[in-house]
């Protein structure tokens, strides 16, 4: 997939300036540099400003997958406890709610 975005660099006397709409663009950027400085020996000194429409962009993007690790999480701790109480009761999950069920059975891939 190619992806278009709008990058800017700026080189004036013991600075450049680098903007985009893409991290990954700045981040192939900054490699770039410090690689170049370090070959050099040349030390730099790094300064991020990082723009909230961006930030909320980006968190925007990755929602959904943070969504999904906060209820993994949330069904790992559950499964050791919901385990137990079905053995507690002769390994009966009638009484469970089809949520705890599904974990309870699906416990081997939530681990």
């Amino acid at each position: 997939m190619l992806l278009i975005t709008d990058t800017s660099v700026c080189l004036s006397n013991l600075q450049i300036i680098v903007e985009s709409e893409s991290a990954s663009t700045i981040a192939i950027a900054k490699e770039t540099i410090t690689r170049l400085a370090n070959y050099r020996r040349i030390t730099l000194d790094e300064f991020v400003n990082a723009h909230d429409p961006s930030v909320i962009g980006f968190l925007g993007l990755i929602r959904e997958k943070l969504e999904y690790q906060l209820s993994l999480a949330r069904k790992i701790q559950l499964v050791d406890a919901i385990q137990e109480l079905s053995i507690q009761d002769n390994n009966s999950t009638d009484w469970l709610s089809p949520e705890y069920v599904e974990i309870l059975r699906d416990q081997e891939n939530i681990r």
